[in-house]
C-alpha cells in the first residue's frame, strides 16, 4: 500500500486563531513507591477540573514520563479565570494536597531531555505502569522576525501530513505560544520512536522541513524557556484551522 505523500497533504492552507486557553505543564517526581499512585491521582485531579467546567471541552490531557521517571501532566485551561477558580475549589485544592504529598513539583527545565534539541518522553495511561509504545515529542522554535504567522501555518500542515502519513498518531499537535522570548512550542505524538528515526530519512518529511525552517530563525532545547524554569510552565494556546480538517 502506498503511503500518503507527506508534501501533498502539507500544501493546504492554515489560518490562526488566538486563544483565551492556556497550556499548563507541571513535572513531578515521584517519591519512592509511589509512582502509579501520583499517576492515578494527577488523573483524579484533572478529571475534577474538566468536571467543575475548567478546561479546554474535547480536550484530553497528556501524561508523560521521563527517561528519569518524573511525570508530566499537560492540560489546557479554559481561560486565565478558570485558573484561579481552581484554587478557590475545596474538592481540587484537596486533591491537590494528596498529590503533593507523595510527589515533588520539579521545573520542566529540570529534566534531562529539556537540554536537547527534541525532547522525547513516553505516553503513560494512568495507573498502568507499562507506557502506550507512542512518544510525545516536545520542541521550541523561534520564528525570524515577522514570520510567526508563517511558522505557525507551517508547523500545522506539517501535523497533518504526517498524521496522514502514519508517522505520528490521529491525535493533533498542541500548538503554544512562549511569550517571554516568542518561542512557538508543539508537542506531538509519534506512533513510536521508530517512526521518528523513520522521519529523519525521510525525503518528503526533510523537503517539508526545509520549508519549515525557511520561517524558524533557531529552534532550541526547552531550557532556552524562561518558563520552562518556573515551577510549572503556562503557554497560550495557539490553534489552526486547515481545509482538511
Amino acid at each position: 500500500m502506498q503511503q500518503p505523500s507527506v508534501q501533498k497533504d502539507a500544501e493546504r492552507p492554515a489560518t490562526l486563531t488566538p486563544e483565551p486557553a492556556i497550556f499548563c505543564i507541571k513535572t513531578f517526581m515521584p517519591h519512592p513507591g509511589h509512582e502509579q499512585d501520583l499517576e492515578v491521582r494527577l488523573k483524579e485531579h484533572w478529571d475534577g477540573l474538566h468536571a467543575a467546567g475548567l478546561t479546554v471541552p474535547n480536550q484530553e490531557p497528556y501524561f508523560l514520563r521521563s527517561r528519569a521517571g518524573q511525570v508530566l501532566e499537560v492540560f489546557q485551561w479554559k481561560d486565565a479565570e478558570s485558573m484561579e477558580e481552581a484554587h478557590r475549589h475545596g474538592e481540587l485544592q484537596a486533591t491537590w494536597k494528596k498529590i503533593l504529598e507523595i510527589a515533588t513539583m520539579v521545573p520542566l527545565a529540570s529534566l534531562g531531555e529539556s537540554s536537547e534539541p527534541y525532547a522525547h518522553f513516553h505516553v503513560l495511561t494512568p495507573g498502568v505502569l507499562q507506557t502506550t509504545g507512542t512518544m510525545a515529542k516536545i520542541v521550541a522554535v523561534k520564528p525570524h522576525t515577522g514570520k510567526l504567522n508563517d511558522l505557525i501555518a507551517q508547523l500545522k500542515k506539517h501535523d497533518v501530513a504526517l498524521r496522514k502519513a502514519g508517522y505520528t498518531t490521529e491525535r493533533p499537535a498542541m500548538h503554544m505560544r512562549a511569550e517571554k522570548e516568542g518561542h512557538v512550542v508543539e508537542i506531538a505524538e509519534w506512533v513510536s520512536l521508530e517512526k521518528v528515526k523513520e522521519a529523519q530519512t525521510s525525503e518528503d518529511v526533510q523537503g517539508l522541513w526545509n520549508e519549515f525552517n525557511v520561517s524558524v530563525d533557531h529552534n532550541c532545547p526547552l531550557t532556552c524557556l524562561p518558563e520552562a524554569k518556573d515551577r510549572y510552565s503556562l503557554f497560550p494556546a495557539i490553534t489552526l484551522h486547515t481545509m482538511s480538517e
